[in-house]
């Protein structure tokens, strides 16, 4: 294959026959005026005939699940490969969707978990592994001496038919000749008329009696299996008194709990087999919200503090709780915030005589529906609150009892992924773990290293996706791309650095030429003076907008734009232009908007003051938390009660100043 994209006749919107060769296995910059026609040359023509082309090789199956992009207007394209598009947008609206599933990170755990795993029953604590005959024979000869006699067992319950002596004929009919009852070992073929056994009673029918040592090894695993086929998968070895239940399920000795084979379903909250039955694998569950039924805690409980009861539809309700507050000696005039928690939980939780608590009370209302009104009302106050069952972990019990490394995968999907990066890199597996682990732990080492190289180390395996900031999404996709290993494919990204700090830039560079030495070509529609300096090829369109451009105006290397070039983008580059100087600052305003304990997502308890009727500007590095601060916080906050709407849990304590 050549080592050029050469470009032919390009004429969509508004370029002008445009002939251009793209060096393969480069990073190259596209710039021009907005509106010059780099979109339209880099997505519109190049893109749009690299991912047909790619559609267009699939068999016509395959085509029909896939979006077909119209042919570019444009005479001929040679050397080109698959494309793909990085966009610094977050499309991912799923509450199912979450860092960990869209960076595939989650595959790769859900193996490793199924592979390496150790369950531990969360009753007891106790290890629960399944027993072969092998096992039971290394258990057996490290509980009992060498000469010891011992009974090969398995666990049978007498049915209901079983009356009398009559339980013992089935045992007969297939060859065994003992059992234990109680502690005593009976014959069978002997009268059983004074043995005390029913129906529902569980005795050991004894497969095989062996003095233990070393040549009986044979004949006790040979017994030991015999057990295991007769019993469902356990067997007992009894000597004495003294009994060792073992089972080829994953039986916990101690309680009896029977947990799944581990394997890469269970470990998954999209799949019934692993998701939470409470919460369906969502993490959280509508439920009453304390935050919504108290929504103003400045209030007392004689002032309405209660939102539902202060109409005076409700007026019963409030007249119960201010008898129910004297005669427990709660504060009528004091504010909500000042209450103890007990005496907070016995308002809202408590049935005592004829007080119902808030929530009982909303929740009765529910349950009832007389009127369609009535869950109008209740949902009002209602929110989505963290799973009890899972603790916000997504997956059910029995898979939160597997454990890596001391950790179940609820406890690595929590941490930071640079901590979650330290923990896996330093797991120590045994030979045998390690053949069965394969390639997956270094898989989810390089991943997760990735995901840190970005700058994406403070996330969360377990951070829902529609919650990350425009740069996070398309570091995201960066990082994928590292991770697929893909080579000799086409990335195109459309100005990448747009609402980028400049720290996030450099990171942003570095990943970009991680792919070219990936063997890849990388074309970027970009302004940024640092991008266009770091580029291999340099394309400028113009020289104007609309009709006035999609012309070339410049091909080549940066250092001929910077030296040779008499173009706009070139005298910005070497400094023949700059931007005008800034105006003069305003005075401070003295109208100030306070927002008071932000917490959401990664704020921190913050209190942050802001100057109205002055151009405020927020800054900070990719997920820093700027647009939880200026969306969750003021945005949201702000109009929910400007129209009017029912307050909410705010991810803040309230707003302070400017009339609030």
């Amino acid at each position: 294959m050549d080592d050029v994209i050469r470009i032919r006749g390009a004429r969509q919107h508004n370029l002008k026959s445009v002939d251009v060769d793209i060096p393969r296995n480069r990073l190259t910059a596209v710039s021009g005026l907005s509106g010059s026609g780099k979109s339209s040359l880099v997505f519109d023509t190049l893109y749009a005939e690299g991912q047909r082309s790619y559609v267009e090789s699939l068999s016509t199956y395959a085509r029909q699940f896939l979006d077909r992009m119209p042919k570019p207007d444009v005479d001929w394209i040679d050397g080109i490969g698959p494309a793909i598009a990085i966009e610094q947008r977050n499309a991912a609206r799923s509450g199912r969707s979450t860092v960990g599933t869209v960076t595939e990170i989650n595959d790769y755990l859900r193996v490793l978990f199924a592979r390496v795993g150790r369950t531990t029953c969360p009753d007891c604590q106790e290890r629960v592994e399944p027993d072969s005959p092998a096992l039971a024979w290394k258990a057996t000869r490290q509980e009992w001496p060498d000469g010891e006699a011992i009974l090969v067992c398995y666990p049978w319950e007498i049915g209901t038919e079983g009356l009398h002596a009559d339980w013992a004929d089935p045992l007969l009919a297939q060859g065994f000749q003992r059992a234990v009852v109680g502690d005593e070992v009976l014959r069978l073929d002997e009268p059983l008329e004074g043995v005390r056994a029913k129906a529902g009673d569980v005795v050991d029918v004894v497969v095989d009696r062996i003095k233990l040592g070393a040549k009986s090894r044979s004949r006790f695993c040979e017994a030991v299996e015999l057990a295991l086929l007769q019993s469902d998968g356990r067997a007992v070895v009894r000597v004495g008194k003294e009994r060792r239940l073992f089972s080829n399920r994953r039986l916990c000795n101690s309680c009896g709990r029977v947990f799944p084979e581990p394997t890469p379903h269970l470990f998954s909250f999209n799949s019934p087999h692993g998701a939470c039955p409470d919460c369906n694998g969502f993490g959280n569950r509508l439920e009453f919200d304390e935050e919504k039924i108290v929504p103003d805690d400045g209030l007392s409980l004689i002032e309405g503090a209660i939102k539902p009861w202060r109409t005076e539809t409700f007026a019963q309700a409030a007249t119960l709780l201010a008898r129910f507050a004297k005669s427990r000696k709660i504060p009528l005039e004091q504010p909500w915030r000042k209450l103890t928690e007990v005496q907070r939980r016995e308002v809202l939780e408590a049935r005592h005589g004829k007080y119902v608590g808030a929530i009982p009370f909303l929740e009765d209302m529910r349950k009832e529906m007389k009127r369609g009104h009535h869950r109008l009302f209740t949902r009002r106050y209602m929110g989505d609150t963290k799973c009890r069952t899972c603790e916000g972990s997504r997956i059910r019990s029995e898979a939160l009892a597997v454990k890596v490394g001391g950790l179940d995968l609820g406890q690595i999907s929590k941490m930071p992924i640079v901590e979650a990066l330290r923990r896996i890199t330093s797991l120590r597996l045994s030979k045998t773990d390690r053949l069965a682990a394969g390639d997956v732990q270094a898989d989810v080492v390089h991943r997760l290293s990735f995901m840190a190289k970005v700058g994406l180390g403070y996330l969360t395996l377990d951070r829902l996706t529609r919650t990350l900031s425009g740069g996070e999404a398309q570091r995201i996709h960066l990082s994928n791309a590292l991770g697929s290993r893909l080579v000799d494919t086409l990335y195109v990204l459309d100005e990448p650095t747009t609402g980028l700090h400049p720290t996030d830039v450099k990171r942003l560079v570095a990943t970009l030429r991680d792919l070219v030495d990936l063997g890849n070509t990388v074309v970027v529609v970009e302004h940024d003076t640092d991008v266009l300096r770091e580029a291999d090829h340099m394309i400028e369109l113009g020289p104007g907008a609309g009709t006035e451009g999609g012309e070339l105006v410049f091909v080549g290397s940066v250092e001929s734009l910077i030296s040779e070039a008499k173009t706009l983008t070139s005298d910005y580059l070497n400094g023949r232009r700059s931007l005008p100087a800034r105006r003069a600052r305003t005075e401070d305003s003295d109208h100030i908007l306070t927002v008071k304990g932000a917490r959401q997502h990664n704020l921190r308890n913050l209190d942050i003051s802001i100057p109205l009727e002055r151009f405020v500007c927020l800054t900070g590095v990719s997920g820093s938390g700027k647009s939880t601060l200026m969306n969750n916080c003021l945005f949201e906050g702000m109009t929910g009660k400007e129209v009017g709407g029912p307050e909410r849990g705010r991810p803040f304590t309230g707003f302070q100043g400017a009339g609030w």
